[in-house]
């Protein structure tokens, strides 16, 4: 069976993968429930699946009797991925699995998990052209695209060009996190500040331009700070007006026009809340065709390619993109030890094709397992919370700390 569906994929004139990721495509479709149509945002990761062949070093003595250190591998498809300084990844001899998962839309109601499309490829394969592989194929069965949420391996580059605009020409809105060198301070557009790949008034104070972001490990204590600073910052934040053009340009209005605080340069359109920021630094001379001379103000996607429609670190912007944990739920179901456990082992193969087969296999049987608990959640009768009664015969902790305290030891 891999022998043919390799043949027949070459025979088409794709590569040895493409039948196979056409089967993926079909197959993930169909074991998919019928409800995770009424959402159209997904959610993208990758794990990997190792290779059940081996990759040894072994030492042969050469022409000249020098001894050469070669290394012999039982599974010729499968790479090696050792770990880099910029990984945190576990080394792995194998493949990587790279997956579209149905998210819920930012405003839309839960709906069932379950993977969309997959991508199988030898270790090492680039994850960004598997992720808008994957991303194509949901494009192309669904009427629209909705958010795709990806974590910061797929959006490395400043300019957006490996990922983000080419999801956007797919009518797509990115979701995902900034790495540190696309933090900070991008020089300006049109007048407006580019700061964490959003534009701002020129206007925003030059304390609120370099907001550093709390560590993984941070208290609640930074963590509240964050969030208090990227709040007085959000005043100064140009407002989204309507959604993207086909050609990925966005609208975006003066936060004076849009009621946000209080400019001598730009009337408000409708009424100004009591107590809203007054502006005292503005440009003195506004310049034509800058975003002081227009309330609203267009954008092509290469001038503000980090832009997202949630403004980047506010409570808004974590909420959204706490829909991404979804993929990586997805993936943990599947490796689980008492359901699917797809791990090394479990597939006894080797070659790249038919351990490919086999995993769709299992990620197919995943969908249909999954699909089979949400029906049984949603015909499960909810019952009414009730908190467990008091019972006036027990003798509560506190009561017995206070009598003891009180009484002090007892006599011997």
């Amino acid at each position: 069976m891999a022998r043919a569906v390799e043949a027949e994929g070459r025979r088409h004139g794709n590569s040895r993968w493409g039948l196979l990721d056409e089967l993926a495509d079909n197959l993930l479709r169909a074991t998919a429930h019928a409800a995770t149509k009424d959402a159209y945002s997904i959610a993208i990761d990758g794990t990997t699946m190792p290779s059940w062949g081996t990759r040894r070093r072994t030492n042969v003595v050469g022409p000249d009797g020098t001894t050469i250190v070669e290394r012999i591998s039982t599974d010729p498809d499968a790479h090696w991925r050792g770990r880099s300084k910029e990984s945190w990844k576990r080394p792995v001899f194998g493949y990587d699995i790279t997956g579209a998962v149905r998210v819920k839309d930012i405003d839309g109601d839960n709906v069932p998990m379950a993977l969309l499309a997959m991508r199988f490829r030898p270790a090492t394969t680039t994850p960004v052209k598997m992720a808008l592989s994957v991303t194509g194929a949901v494009a192309k069965t669904q009427e629209q695209l909705g958010d795709v949420l990806v974590d910061r391996e797929y959006t490395k580059n400043i300019d957006g060009s490996d990922f983000i605009l080419p999801v956007r020409s797919l009518g797509g809105e990115p979701i995902f996190d900034l790495d540190e060198n696309q933090r900070g301070g991008r020089g300006t557009r049109r007048g407006a500040l580019i700061i964490d790949g959003q534009p701002f008034s020129p206007s925003l104070p030059t304390a609120l331009h370099d907001i550093k972001v709390p560590a993984v490990n941070a208290t609640i204590e930074e963590r509240l700070t964050y969030q208090a600073k990227i709040a007085a910052r959000a005043v100064y934040a140009m407002k989204p007006y309507g959604s993207r053009k086909a050609d990925s340009q966005q609208t975006y209005e003066c936060p004076a026009s849009a009621g946000q605080l209080k400019c001598p340069l730009r009337a408000p359109h409708g009424v100004v809340k009591r107590g809203t920021l007054r502006v005292y630094s503005h440009p003195t001379n506004v310049v034509v065709d800058s975003v002081c001379a227009h309330a609203f103000t267009t954008f092509a996607a290469t001038d503000i390619p980090l832009a997202q429609r949630e403004l980047y670190g506010s409570a808004q912007w974590f909420f959204s993109c706490a829909r991404r944990n979804r993929v990586e739920g997805f993936f943990g179901n599947t490796k689980n030890e008492a359901v699917e456990n797809l791990r090394r082992g479990v597939i006894r193969m080797r070659g790249g094709m038919k351990t490919g087969l086999a995993t769709l296999v299992i990620l197919g049987a995943t969908n249909l397992r999954l699909a089979e608990r949400w029906d049984a959640q949603v015909a499960k009768p909810k019952k009414a919370k009730r908190g467990r009664p008091r019972r006036q015969s027990l003798i509560t902790y506190s009561q017995v700390v206070v009598a003891a305290s009180s009484t002090g030891p007892p006599a011997t």
